[in-house]
């Protein structure tokens, strides 16, 4: 991360509703205006530099995550109880995070001799051309595994600390 990268150098109060944010980084110099200003995203546009957009769209995401485990719990268990609750959490963010990590595997090229020699072998020495000109499994799971780590994890990360007040 940026945080100890980047340093803020003046704040200008532009009017009531717009900042700008100039600072510095290692490799260059950067101005920001900001519109609605808050110290949220003030915050979060000069030390991460992410939008404060992003971060609600992944807070929505992990809402709508806890509603639809806490339904199929009660669906499920007909009742609202921690142990339910424990047990579809791990289920939903074990099922996320496992995912994710076959989207890494495959994304990063692992079965890719596998799938070509498997083609080879199976394939009839008139169709090794259209054999080889078939796209490889990295090239095909092209979408970003991170949004999966992040959901399961923190949907683990619920169901840990339910877990330690459980037991507590």
């Amino acid at each position: 991360m940026n945080i100890f990268y980047t340093y803020i150098t003046e704040i200008l109060h532009l009017n009531d509703k717009t900042v700008a944010v100039k600072g510095f980084s290692v490799n260059c110099e950067y101005l920001i205006q900001l519109s609605n200003f808050d110290f949220f995203s003030l915050f979060f546009y000069t030390v991460y530099r992410i939008e404060v957009s992003q971060v609600k769209k992944k807070l929505t995401i992990f809402l709508i995550s806890q509603l639809l485990i806490v339904a199929s719990m009660f669906l499920y268990y007909h009742e609202l109880e921690l142990t339910p609750y424990i047990n579809v959490s791990f289920f939903v963010g074990g099922l996320l995070v496992f995912i994710g990590l076959l989207i890494y595997v495959v994304s990063n090229g692992f079965f890719d001799i596998f799938t070509m020699s498997f083609r080879k072998v199976f394939t009839l020495k008139r169709n090794l051309v259209d054999v080889e000109s078939m796209r490889s499994p990295s090239e095909i799971l092209d979408f970003p595994y991170v949004p999966f780590f992040q959901l399961g994890g923190s949907i683990l990360l619920c169901m840990t600390i339910a877990l330690i007040i459980y037991f507590v």
